[in-house]
């Protein structure tokens, strides 16, 4: 099998020439092949189904270990939204998280506040930009 990730440390660009959001998240890519005991190559996990139904346990572990390691390392202390259960750092008052969330914000207010995932995800695909590099010291900037 063939599998690589690529670590990303931005969510994408707003459209303002700055990076985008701080968002530390890994991409990972699974080859649909696997070379068998015949010497021939199939898809494998039944054309990657098998292999796809994993992908939330896969990211809660991951989060998990940032979480974990973060505190750990630097004492980072983390509780989960209520109304959405997402995981954010303890401490960090209302606005500047909003502050540093501008593509939600973008997405939200283009799906209105009442939108399900479904408008959500539209909003989110309509508003894709172009990666461009991003690095710690352009995102302080930013």
């Amino acid at each position: 099998m063939l599998a690589w990730s690529v670590e990303h440390q931005s969510a994408r660009p707003m459209g303002d020439g700055m990076p985008g959001d701080p968002h530390l998240h890994v991409h990972v890519t699974i080859a649909d092949m696997g070379l068998c005991e015949d010497s021939e190559w199939r898809s494998i996990g039944n054309s990657g189904q098998d292999l796809h139904r994993h992908a939330a346990v896969a990211d809660a572990y991951f989060q998990g270990r940032v979480r974990a390691l973060t505190h750990a390392r630097f004492g980072v202390r983390r509780q989960q939204a209520e109304r959405t259960g997402v995981w954010k750092v303890a401490g960090i008052p209302e606005p500047v998280h909003d502050l540093l969330s501008r593509r939600h914000g973008s997405i939200v207010e283009l799906a209105r506040d009442e939108a399900g995932r479904q408008e959500l995800d539209r909003a989110a695909a309509e508003t894709l930009r172009a990666k461009h590099g991003a690095d710690a010291t352009t995102m302080r900037g930013s």
